[in-house]
């Protein structure tokens, strides 16, 4: 909604700039003037279109500081109460999200969750970790291993465009292993090529391209002024 209120409002400033008299004014200073308003304003709205595309994935805060409305959205677990854990032994969480969520986030920072191991922290609409075929639904089978003793909360998000937003907490009673069998492994340490993330990849180009897009329209808007003077 707020993005087409603001193309209307363009177009009726352009529309409105289009139609005045010349009287006191050369035409070519009005084409100008419009010439600098089209390319002003179609510059602010790409760039703040990347920026809105950037706010999100990047984001380690709970989804409902931005995405405010949280009762469209809903996160359900196979979990039907505490769930009864040991230190060091994964367990399957099943995953439901529906009415039109977007994206599933689990952020270490949030409840307890540092307390434990994920298999996956991030998992997007229709992307390959989406087991669910449909928009806006997402389903995926989600590997936990405790890390430490005790009683621990699993706090999850999911979000949406339009603000919508939904959470779930899952509690974990953790005990300790007292399993004292011990197996000998050998392991193989290869030399790994280091791997770029593509999001940050991805953020540091936007980035780029709004500080040169602004360089360049103070350019072109010094100019302007100085054919108009």
């Amino acid at each position: 909604m707020r993005n087409e209120t603001s193309l209307v409002d363009i177009a009726r400033i352009y529309e409105l700039i289009s139609n005045m008299k010349c009287t006191g004014a050369p035409k070519l200073k009005l084409k100008l003037a419009k010439r600098v308003f089209l390319v002003t304003c179609f510059l602010a709205l790409f760039v703040a279109g990347g920026s809105m595309a950037l706010a999100f994935p990047s984001n380690d805060n709970v989804c409902s500081g931005c995405h405010t409305t949280t009762d469209v959205l809903t996160l359900t677990s196979n979990a039907t109460g505490t769930v009864d854990a040991t230190v060091g032994v994964p367990f399957d969480l099943d995953l439901d999200a529906s009415n039109g969520a977007g994206y599933l986030k689990i952020v270490s920072t949030w409840s307890n969750n540092d307390q434990f191991s994920f298999s996956i922290s991030e998992v997007e609409d229709d992307s390959g970790d989406d087991t669910d075929a449909a928009v806006g639904e997402i389903a995926l089978v989600l590997t936990i291993t405790p890390l430490a003793t005790g009683t621990h909360t699993i706090e999850i998000w999911i979000a949406a465009a339009s603000q919508l937003s939904a959470n779930l907490l899952v509690t974990v009673e953790v005990a300790e292993n007292t399993d004292t069998t011990t197996t000998t492994t050998t392991t193989t340490t290869t030399p790994t090529e280091p791997t770029t993330d593509p999001v940050e990849t991805w953020t540091t180009l936007m980035y780029l391209f709004n500080a040169i897009a602004a360089v360049m329209l103070i350019i072109f808007a010094v100019i302007m002024i100085k054919r108009t003077k």
